[in-house]
């Protein structure tokens, strides 16, 4: 009797593990789609600033724009910064939710598999 008692405690958490376990990697998954969009959202302010007119190539050709050569230089440094940062980031979060996906899974199938052997032999 007190087996069948652990069991179902631990059946219970079992199951508030996975649904737990499943919500927070669903919200997640959700944050990742609005960090790539800000990605994408700041890879065209970059765009834009490009398109200013002033030739980043060609420091010579610019020397009487040199302040705006430095501001949109100054502004693509931050944006390529903030990019790599975040597009890194990203991989190795969503690397992550992948694999306590699943293990959360494998997890919740072991103890379920250990449960109906013991609720067997009870």
């Amino acid at each position: 009797r007190k087996q069948v008692y652990a069991v179902e405690i631990l059946r219970d958490v079992a199951h508030t593990l996975k649904r737990n376990g499943e919500s927070f990697i669903r919200h997640q998954r959700l944050a990742s789609l609005k960090s790539e969009k800000f990605a994408s959202e700041l890879q065209a302010i970059s765009n834009r600033a490009n398109s200013s007119g002033i030739d980043i190539g060609n420091i010579e050709k610019n020397k009487k724009n040199y302040d705006l050569l430095n501001d949109v230089l100054h502004i693509n440094g931050f944006l390529n910064a903030v990019l790599y940062s975040l597009n890194e980031t990203s991989k190795e979060y969503g690397n992550f939710l992948d694999k306590f996906e699943h293990q959360l899974s494998d997890v919740v199938a072991k103890m379920e598999l250990s449960f109906a052997r013991k609720l067997k032999g009870a």
